[in-house]
């Protein structure tokens, strides 16, 4: 089984939560996967050096700029 953790971001960077939520999910099974939601995929480059992380996938879309509850799920669907 793979635990996906989707990153939590503001004002265009990753929040100190994220790596709490990493260290959970490494607790319940292995290395997680890091889903970053991003416009810019440059935002996911940071999360390449979290510990216990074993990918970090770039969510790349336009729709996370604003926030569109429906939007938003077809895109992190779409990864």
């Amino acid at each position: 089984m793979t635990t996906i953790v989707i990153a939590e971001i503001n004002n265009g960077s990753i929040q100190d939560t994220t790596k709490e939520l990493i260290s959970a999910a490494h607790s319940i099974e292995g290395s997680p996967v890091l889903v970053v939601p991003c416009s810019d995929p440059s935002i996911a480059d940071g999360a390449s050096n979290f510990e216990g992380v074993s990918q970090v996938i770039a969510a790349k879309s336009d729709v996370f700029g604003s926030y569109d509850a429906s939007a938003w799920a077809d895109a992190l669907d779409s990864v």
